[in-house]
């Protein structure tokens, strides 16, 4: 299983949140050093690192969930998350009614249902 993040590139996401608590200043000036930082620890700087350009190499099944009331990550950045995987690959974009970004899989939709019927589907077992 390959978890990718529901945005174009993670650097945007960053400097969204950063101005959000920080404001426009002093989040720029934290953003700076927390990708020097970020790559020096794991080899990858935050600014390098690409969902789309990932997902477009990922052939195995896989299914997108995006709360439709995500002020965090907008659904048409999902969506272009989705149309990145392969034309060919299985995969399924589902939507959860009312969700926002931290609550998706807090929901009275049949989400967990949706997901394990999914993964039984896609999922190989050994015998």
């Amino acid at each position: 299983i390959v978890i990718v993040a529901s945005f174009d590139r993670l650097d945007t996401v960053i400097r969204s949140q950063t101005e959000n608590l920080l404001g426009p200043v002093l989040g720029g000036a934290v953003r700076k050093p927390a990708d020097e930082v970020f790559g020096w620890k794991t080899g990858v700087k935050i600014s390098a690192i690409n969902p789309v350009e990932k997902a477009a190499q990922i052939a195995v099944p896989t299914m997108i969930v995006h709360g439709d009331f995500d002020q965090t990550v907008p659904t048409l950045a999902g969506k272009k998350l989705f149309a990145a995987f392969p034309s060919g690959a299985e995969k399924r974009w589902l939507s959860v009614p009312g969700a926002g970004h931290n609550n998706v899989l807090v929901t009275d939709f049949p989400l967990y249902a949706e997901m394990g019927e999914w993964l039984l589907r896609h999922v190989a077992t050994d015998g």
